[in-house]
């Protein structure tokens, strides 16, 4: 038994490792293909069918390379991922934008609920995730007719996790609030080819399963295998239900809502994890007001916008613990000189802009200080000091 568990692993470890070198050795000539197909088009018509055709392929090419290289990254376990507050609405509207001239024959219909919440994600990665369910619903539907286009839905909703599938039935993280973004897509043509007898195997690289007609399409059909790996990596799901009423499959993600409390442990966590040398430093400056420094006159978002106004960096995150009353700003690569200088700068601001506004307030860098969330914040919190 331990033979056999010792030479897959070993399999996995040749594939990852030649899928890495594979991919290492292609994406130099196609940078450089694509670098020519630029000075080209200073000397011929941007619209010339033999440059479109190679630039075109080219790109193809260059988006297989790099799911191979991640795929390498997963089998290696070292897939990263950088966490930060997103608008998942905003960034799916951007997202959306952007592949449509990926998607001839079809054109996207979106809804999206209102006043919908934030979500902790990486942006490179989750737009991944987006152009792999977006394009997979249109793969494996059937082509509209010459001439029409064909519409694939859209949606994003706020949903409890009580109505997600029974296997992600356990909520992630911290206090959890039970709640996640879901992004619903599917074509409204029927699906092509025969479906896998088991919908994991949708999620899977290389499966075999895929008939002629799926396989005339782009992608290796890494993609799907990718994109859920990714949101693992963001304490998330993904999944496909079976085709109805003639419609293609339906492709779901789910991304889970946090408290801005589980939201901040999750990002300083990530973090720390991803830390690598001196550059990737990580800061804290986490102030608490004094009872009574908040009001209807001043509420906590008050005292936000005017930290938010003394960040120039938009890697910089602003938490507000309503559960702490606590307001914390992270700072991305920041040793601790620059943390004293930048906390020093916010103290001595909100001293002389906001009075009345009494609070005490602690800096923390980590890995030095502690390599994980709970031991930074629990020394942060041990070691107040007066504000101005």
């Amino acid at each position: 038994m331990k033979k056999g568990k010792r030479s897959g692993d070993e399999a996995v470890k040749i594939r990852s490792n030649l899928l890495s070198v594979v991919s290492h050795e292609l994406n130099t000539p196609i940078s450089a293909i694509l670098n020519a197909t630029v000075a080209l088009s200073e000397k011929v018509p941007a619209d010339d069918e033999y440059l479109q055709m190679i630039r075109r392929n080219a790109e193809r090419l260059q988006r297989t390379v790099r799911n191979l290289m991640e795929i390498s990254r997963v089998d290696a376990g070292a897939l990263r991922v950088r966490l930060t507050e997103l608008d998942l609405a905003n960034f799916l509207r951007i997202q959306l934008e952007r592949l449509r001239p990926r998607l001839q024959g079809f054109r996207v219909e979106l809804e999206i609920e209102d006043d919908l919440p934030h979500v902790c994600g990486d942006l490179v990665r989750l737009s991944h995730v987006i152009d792999a369910i977006v394009l997979n619903a249109a793969k494996f539907s059937d082509r509209p007719p010459p001439d029409q286009e064909a519409a694939i839905q859209v949606e994003l909703r706020l949903v409890p996790v009580a109505d997600l599938p029974p296997e992600f039935s356990e909520p992630a993280w911290g206090k959890k609030t039970g709640m996640y973004l879901v992004v619903s897509v599917q074509s409204q043509l029927p699906p092509v080819g025969e479906s896998p007898s088991h919908f994991e195997e949708l999620f899977e690289p290389f499966t075999p399963w895929r008939d002629a007609l799926t396989r005339e399409r782009e992608g290796l059909g890494v993609e799907l295998a990718l994109a859920k790996e990714i949101l693992h990596a963001h304490e998330g799901f993904i999944w496909a239900d079976m085709a109805t009423q003639g419609k293609g499959w339906k492709f779901h993600v789910a991304l889970p809502m946090l408290s801005r409390g589980d939201e901040l442990n999750m990002v300083l966590a990530n973090r720390l994890f991803t830390a690598v040398g001196a550059l990737s430093r990580v800061s804290l400056l986490i102030l608490r007001p004094e009872p009574g420094s908040f009001s209807k006159e001043r509420p906590p978002s008050h005292v936000v916008k005017a930290i938010q106004k003394l960040l120039f960096r938009s890697s910089d995150s602003i938490f507000f613990i309503e559960e702490t009353g606590e307001i914390t700003v992270l700072m991305d690569d920041c040793d601790a000189a620059s943390a004293a200088r930048v906390a020093e700068r916010i103290v001595e601001s909100l001293g002389q802009n906001l009075p009345g506004f009494s609070f005490v307030w602690a800096s923390v860098t980590g890995p030095d200080e502690g390599s994980t969330a709970e031991e930074l914040l629990e020394r942060a919190r041990g070691a107040w000091r007066p504000g101005r």
